[in-house]
């Protein structure tokens, strides 16, 4: 019983459903006209978003998404574990040169001697600079020992820095197709809802009206008025048929009465 009731409320309350204010369908509408229409438009408007919404979930249930996870800045250890498991469908671009990662691999800088010497080497420096006082100040402002140490690390640097800029990855990506997404198919349809909204609300008035119009113009004429002249004629043409064509009775009338008169002189 309260199911029944549950429903019939549920019913009643969609039928009468109105979402569309009066002015969406201007000043010159009355106010039961609009209403209808808004209540028709509110039917159109559920009816086009809830077919709207199956087409795009229906959509990305069949057409499967391309999904690019990307990395920043990754270091040579983690490019080459990626390189191993992804293959041709990791892309990488250096900080210089855009290439995929199967070129990126042969790419064979060319450096400075002195950078690929032992010279430019942190080792080499604290080996070279092991004999020297802490305090750099006791030695004389011409004396290079004073700098020595200062010297080879800018070297060192420069050497990195060098390095870093040709070789070092600026952004790695891979892409993949996945056949079924939850979240994302989610995702996508409550970011299309709003848009699909704004638009429907904007166009079902419109339909309606136009279809009102339509209606309305047809119904005009198909009411069709007979003009009171035609009347006139038409019972002009009946009183004159009537006067030519007397009827059977008005005929009848003078043979009954002669009849009668004979017989009373038979009598």
């Amino acid at each position: 019983m309260i199911s029944r009731k549950l429903i019939n409320l549920v019913y009643t309350q969609s039928i009468g459903l109105n979402i569309f204010p009066l002015r969406d369908f201007g000043s010159s509408v009355d106010q039961g006209t609009a209403k209808r229409l808004g209540r028709w438009s509110t039917r159109l408007y559920i009816g086009l978003l809830i077919t709207g919404l199956a087409i795009l979930a229906l959509y990305n249930l069949v057409q499967p998404q391309s999904l690019t996870k990307t990395f920043n800045r990754p270091s040579f250890d983690l490019y080459h574990q990626l390189n191993e498991h992804y293959g041709d469908k990791l892309k990488c671009s250096c900080s210089l040169i855009a290439s995929t990662y199967d070129q990126f691999v042969k790419i064979q800088p060319l450096f400075h001697e002195i950078c690929s010497s032992p010279f430019a080497s942190d080792q080499w420096r604290i080996n070279l600079t092991a004999g020297l006082v802490p305090n750099l100040t006791e030695y004389e402002q011409r004396d290079y020992r004073r700098f020595l140490s200062a010297h080879l690390q800018f070297l060192t640097g420069l050497c990195q820095l060098s390095m870093n800029l040709q070789c070092s990855p600026l952004l790695c990506s891979y892409t993949y197709s996945q056949q079924f997404n939850l979240l994302y198919t989610i995702t996508l349809l409550l970011g299309l809802q709003g848009g699909l909204t704004i638009v429907l609300k904007w166009i079902c008035p419109k339909i309606l009206q136009i279809v009102e119009k339509v209606y309305q113009h047809r119904k005009k004429r198909t009411n069709i008025v007979q003009p009171v002249s035609s009347l006139e004629i038409t019972v002009a043409d009946h009183i004159q048929t009537d006067i030519g064509n007397p009827t059977n009775g008005e005929q009848s009338t003078p043979m009954t009465k002669t009849s009668q008169y004979a017989v009373f002189l038979f009598i």
